[in-house]
């Protein structure tokens, strides 16, 4: 069994957004990290990375939004109309693998912070495997930086 982290991130001033989930030990460490390009919300990013996780693996999903986990249990209801598509495409994939969910802390969750943060950067799709660019080879210590902390 391994571990799977995730996060998103909406720039409202660049009107985008993206998602970061990587899984795995720090030399063969999957990864992929999204450019979501159309303006949407911190939540809604937020869900494109769990979706990403999901896809990933059949594993321990953790990640640091306790709104996330408060609207998949049923605790917390959404608000914005553009989260029930997503909410019924998790719980579907959700459904098909088998996953556990667990919060962490933004201290413990870096590694997909970062891949939530280079896709915007620059306006592209990254991927350990295709379909998906590699990162740039200046992020790379960043990213194995945070492995190497993220206690997988």
């Amino acid at each position: 069994n391994g571990l799977i982290l995730f996060d998103g991130a909406a720039r409202t001033e660049d009107a985008c957004g993206s998602s970061g989930s990587p899984y795995g030990e720090p030399l063969v460490c999957e990864f992929l990290a999204r450019f979501l390009p159309d303006p949407i919300t911190n939540i809604q990013a937020e869900y494109n990375g769990l979706l990403g996780a999901l896809r990933l693996q059949d594993r321990e999903v953790c990640w640091d939004s306790n709104l996330l986990i408060l609207q998949l249990r049923g605790l917390n209801r959404f608000r914005h109309p553009d989260l029930r598509a997503l909410y019924m495409e998790t719980r579907t994939l959700a459904a098909n693998v088998h996953c556990t969910y667990k919060h962490r802390t933004q201290d413990e969750n870096q590694t997909a912070d970062l891949l939530s943060k280079v896709a915007p950067d620059y306006r592209l799709d990254f991927a350990s495997r295709h379909p998906g660019l590699p990162l740039p080879s200046h992020i790379l210590p960043s990213l194995y930086d945070s492995l190497d902390e993220a206690h997988f």
